[in-house]
């Protein structure tokens, strides 16, 4: 591990020549507070010459209006319209109109840490990698984000074998059997600086709706040559009811694994590919317990499970590669030989015992 200072700009000119970092913000009818505590967090970073794309998906006249009214007193940021086709077209649309040598996202009703983008682009600099990755706190009712560090310990990969266990990682949402190598706090696209020259060849699939940010960032770390990761939380994640990956909908879940399958070539490592929608169909399982209950979320379990199977999602290479908790070999095994009721039963009880000693409670976005 090595350590990084906090202030870039006293190693750097301070004024424009340093390099132009674009932040990419995807907004459709956020809710004002929490639109509000998003954008000052951007506007507030302690590293000066960014830029802000505010996309806005097709929001209402109440969001738009308070998307122009805090952009207003903001000459660094500005606002392009995108329709509305979702936020994966959206973040697209602030890669082609982004100006910057690095690029960075985050949604419109998150919070980013004030020194991120100092603390990344000192060790993207320094080091001379493509991408720095760092962490990611989830946020329930209740909690608040930390205090920030002064300091940032990060690694460096640089080992062809080392890249390959990060893509796979990255997609794969588990540990990949590499004992160097460090886990991921966070596998969307936010709390990273991307190289913008990579990025010119790299859009996120839009016709994925859950589980397209970390196909993207594994299609990113393949055409790294170097990357960076960072144990630093820059990016305060709020957990809201009826989010993207809170949806209680089967459909969007069933779409994103059959896409992510779709996208897998001859020269893809097949595993890493059904392990991800495999992962994905927990996670869904997962959401629908939080937002139905135990036996409410069953007949939606269950028919996602089924359809992941059909898919090939629980073949017999499932994880193969991979760091596995008691709990995941279990349920992985009950899939495998087609009990999806017990499965389902196992992995909801202990969605329900897990959020229970965490204490975790989903964010009404009316009232917050």
């Amino acid at each position: 591990m090595r350590s990084a200072k906090l202030d870039i700009q006293s190693n750097l000119n301070g004024d424009d020549k340093d390099p132009l970092v674009s932040i990419v913000v995807p907004v459709f009818n956020a809710p004002v507070k929490a639109l509000e505590r998003c954008l000052l967090s951007l506007f507030n970073q302690s590293y000066s010459n960014v830029e802000f794309i505010i996309v806005d998906d097709g929001s209402d006249d109440e969001c738009l209006t308070v998307e122009q009214r805090l952009v207003s007193g903001e000459a660094r940021a500005r606002i392009v319209k995108g329709g509305h086709k979702g936020v994966s077209h959206a973040r697209n649309i602030g890669i082609r109109e982004a100006q910057g040598e690095w690029v960075a996202f985050s949604d419109s009703d998150d919070e980013l840490n004030p020194s991120f983008i100092n603390q990344a682009l000192q060790i993207a600099l320094g080091e001379n990698v493509d991408l720095v990755c760092g962490g990611v706190a989830h946020l329930f009712f209740g909690d608040s984000p930390t205090d920030c560090c002064d300091a940032c310990d990060y690694c460096i990969l640089d080992e062809s074998r080392e890249l390959m266990a990060a893509k796979f990682q990255m997609l794969g949402h588990a540990k990949y059997c590499f004992d160097s190598l460090p886990d991921f706090n966070g596998r969307g696209p936010v709390a990273k600086l991307y190289r913008a020259d990579i990025l010119e060849t790299l859009r996120f699939e839009e016709d994925i709706p859950i589980g397209e940010d970390t196909l993207f960032n594994y299609r990113f770390i393949e055409k790294c040559k170097t990357m960076a990761i960072a144990s630093n939380v820059w990016y305060w994640y709020y957990q809201y009811q009826g989010s993207a990956v809170h949806s209680i909908e089967v459909d969007p879940w069933e779409r994103s694994i059959k896409g992510i399958m779709s996208t897998c070539s001859l020269e893809d490592e097949q595993v890493s590919f059904i392990s991800r929608c495999a992962f994905l169909t927990a996670q869904g399982i997962e959401t629908f317990v939080r937002n139905s209950g135990l036996i409410g979320a069953k007949k939606s379990s269950v028919r996602l499970l089924s359809f992941a199977s059909d898919q090939g999602c629980f073949s017999e290479h499932c994880f193969e590669g991979y760091c596995l908790s008691l709990w995941l070999q279990v349920f992985t095994i009950l899939c495998k030989k087609g009990f999806f009721t017990f499965a389902y039963l196992f992995w909801g009880l202990r969605t329900v015992v897990k959020d229970h000693l965490a204490g975790k409670v989903l964010i009404d976005k009316d009232t917050h």
